[in-house]
């Protein structure tokens, strides 16, 4: 039985995506090549068995990455879950970068022409914060839900 895991840092790399629950404790992912946790392409879908690394190495250490998976078998990519990722991933990406284009579109309109510099200073502030808050939250739920999945068990 082989194992693997995603090798993604912050979102950028190979992401598993798509956890659907398939019987005997086993799940049915997708793996995604993934530019900050929004979905580019998907590779392939797997039956996996979710599991933690024992070893605390500095390469999972410095990854963030705990947790791998026993691949059971193969699966051709089902399109529903396909683009049911692609809304989701796609959905966060524009909330994540809502702030920016604000800050691009309204920005123009006060810091050249004598409005408003606190209003376009808060906005500069916010859509540099706000996703990297997005990123966080994001890699913090991947974790949740890869420790939930041994819980399970």
């Amino acid at each position: 039985m082989s194992q693997f895991s995603d090798f993604s840092i912050y979102g950028i790399g190979v992401s598993v995506l798509g956890y659907r629950p398939f019987p005997n404790g086993l799940y049915r992912v997708t793996l995604w090549i993934t530019i900050f946790f929004i979905p580019i392409f998907p590779l392939t879908s797997r039956v996996v068995r979710p599991f933690k690394f024992q070893d605390s190495s500095v390469n999972r250490v410095f990854i963030g990455d705990s947790f791998g998976f026993d691949i059971i078998g193969q699966e051709p990519l089902h399109l529903p879950n396909v683009i049911r990722t692609y809304i989701l991933g796609w959905s966060l990406a524009l909330l994540a970068l809502a702030p920016v284009v604000l800050c691009i579109r309204h920005g123009q309109n006060y810091w050249p022409n004598g409005g408003s510099p606190e209003w376009f200073v808060f906005l500069t502030v916010t859509s540099i914060i706000w996703p990297i808050l997005i990123l966080g939250f994001l890699n913090h739920r991947k974790n949740q839900i890869h420790e939930g999945l041994i819980r399970k068990e």
